[in-house]
């Protein structure tokens, strides 16, 4: 293989430990070998073993190979074999006591496999072995050029798991810490220093179901207006931005960045909050939040506050309905156009809102609703 080919294979391994391609660091050294088949099996000292296997070997499959794991290869001598070094099963089995033997006939023969080869890697906190295999049937087994592509990427394989593991270690601690956002009735999205995601709560999930104006593509929140979405991103990036969190005062730091409005098909526009990630107090415990966002949708947030309104204040059904639109942050022709009556008509509700809930002004409306 040809060192350009060499690197290439490599940056994509550790590609797969980022999330940055969809093919597996297994996929690529099967690939590079022309094997059918790669599974590797992590033995830690600390933490669970894991068993991983290449794209082409599903879950049953895996799982009935659990019998050679546990028996054949854990006696068999090329186990103890110094690790660092990749081989060739059949320099230690000839393949004839290989192919007339009951495992193979009942397990192995099915999935293609019989010939193989294999390398094993220990560190200070696990033991990873490599196993790929070809068909008996076909009977090309493998070369020592073969073997020497194994020994150039089975190390970087195993290093981008382990890095693949810590990744997922971590995101599945954060995502614990976060998870009380799932009791908050608003949307609330999570983003890393490059604007990906990094936690949605359950509303925001929901939200982005059933939303064409806001959308998740690529783990980044994206509008679907091109304008919108430009101011969007650049909201994002300014309040993931390490100067200008520096500046941010320590009593009114926690305010808003950024507000932006975004537009719907139907209905009143989507109002969306950016956020410091810092304000999260995010990088006191090593967390990667650098931006947050909340997203307020008028509609639905009216939907339960008009019943506040009515019971408390004794307002009518439509008075409820524009006093929870208007403190949710809709102007008045805006809720007036969602409950298809006139500005006109609009304005005399609130009237009517005002004298019964003793204010005189929506910024005070607002207010009395939030104590």
């Amino acid at each position: 293989m040809k060192p350009e080919h060499v690197l290439e294979k490599i940056r994509s391994i550790y590609g797969w430990a980022n999330e940055a391609t969809t093919h597996s660091g297994l996929d690529i050294l099967r690939d590079a070998v022309g094997a059918e088949h790669v599974i590797l099996t992590r033995e830690s000292r600390s933490g669970p073993d894991v068993r991983l296997a290449c794209n082409r070997l599903a879950g049953d499959e895996l799982n009935s190979l659990e019998p050679l794991w546990a028996n054949d290869f854990a006696d068999a001598p090329f186990n103890r074999i110094p690790s660092g070094k990749a081989f060739r099963v059949t320099d230690f089995l000839p393949l004839q006591a290989i192919t007339e033997s009951s495992r193979y006939q009942e397990i192995v023969r099915h999935i293609d496999g019989g010939l193989g080869a294999s390398t094993k890697l220990t560190s200070q906190e696990s033991s990873s072995v490599l196993f790929i295999c070809r068909s008996a049937r076909q009977g090309l087994d493998f070369s020592n050029q073969d073997l020497m592509t194994i020994d150039l990427l089975a190390s970087h394989v195993i290093e981008a798991n382990e890095i693949r593991i810590r990744m997922e270690t971590s995101r599945n601690r954060e995502s614990q810490g976060y998870g009380v956002l799932n009791l908050v009735d608003q949307a609330v999205v999570l983003l890393n220093q490059e604007g990906r995601i990094v936690f949605i709560n359950h509303e925001a999930g929901a939200l982005f179901s059933n939303c064409a104006s806001l959308s998740c593509v690529n783990s980044r929140v994206r509008a679907t207006n091109n304008a919108t979405d430009i101011t969007l991103q650049a909201a994002i990036r300014r309040a993931s931005d390490h100067d200008f969190k520096r500046t941010l005062h320590p009593v009114f730091g926690s305010a808003a960045l950024f507000r932006l409005s975004v537009p719907q098909e139907r209905g009143l526009p989507l109002t969306v909050k950016v956020f410091s990630g810092s304000q999260l107090g995010g990088e006191r415990y090593g967390l990667s939040v650098s931006a947050v966002l909340m997203i307020t949708d008028p509609e639905k947030t009216s939907l339960f506050k008009a019943e506040q309104f009515s019971s408390q204040f004794g307002l009518s059904e439509r008075e409820a309905q524009l006093a929870a639109l208007v403190c949710s942050g809709a102007r008045l022709k805006e809720a007036a156009a969602a409950m298809a009556i006139s500005v006109g008509t609009a304005r005399q509700y609130l009237k009517s809102v005002f004298v019964k809930t003793g204010v005189n002004r929506q910024s005070d409306l607002i207010r009395l609703v939030r104590i």
